[in-house]
């Protein structure tokens, strides 16, 4: 299956930020996020984490690399979350 990439690039100078690969879940989907433009991929050396979504597409987690923490193997392989994005109509 063929997954939309995408890519940051600065205006001014148009030099590559990181780029994004998406990826389908049974329910949701999420972002594989690379500083490297060829090759997203969690085992690449420029992986930096996900952006993971739930069903409706109105809540938004970003995670380091790392381990999930239900399924770790030692404590300093856990990744962290550094953001979540809520959506809410008023």
């Amino acid at each position: 299956m063929i997954y939309p990439r995408y890519s940051l690039i600065t205006t001014n100078t148009s030099q590559f930020v990181l780029s994004a690969k998406r990826l389908n879940l049974i329910g949701s989907c999420y972002y594989m996020i690379s500083l490297n433009e060829d090759e997203i991929v969690r085992q690449s050396k420029g992986y930096i984490g996900k952006l993971r979504s739930n069903n409706q597409g109105t809540e938004y987690n970003l995670f380091g690399p790392g381990e999930n923490p239900d399924k770790r193997v030692a404590e300093d392989l856990t990744r962290n979350q550094y953001a979540a994005i809520c959506y809410v109509n008023y």
